[in-house]
């Protein structure tokens, strides 16, 4: 997805698009940077989408919003505590399978 392209109808200009990578070199996780005033926006389409999500977690200066892992899919959303800060992701992670031991 191209920086700054709408995310689920949401508009992200001048926003970017992050991917993180795991072992091996493999994206793992991307984070699609959303304007902060969006939140509740963004929060509505993901709850279409996804349904409900689990409780919000404190996570440092962060709040938290995180839907059940779906298979090895997980969604979430990384907001900030404070507005003034104004971040806002929705992460998309793989999670990795465990080698056999």
């Amino acid at each position: 997805m191209a920086d700054d392209a709408p995310l689920y109808g949401v508009p992200r200009p001048g926003m970017r698009t992050q991917y993180h990578l795991g072992k091996d070199n493999r994206v793992t996780a991307i984070a699609f940077g959303v304007p902060y005033e969006r939140r509740e926006q963004l929060l509505a389409e993901l709850l279409l989408l996804f349904g409900q999500y689990q409780k919000p977690v404190v996570s440092g200066t962060a709040l938290v919003y995180r839907w059940p892992v779906d298979g090895r899919l997980g969604v979430s959303v990384r907001a900030s505590r404070e507005p003034k800060n104004g971040i806002l992701e929705f992460w998309v992670m793989v999670k990795e399978r465990r080698e056999a031991e």
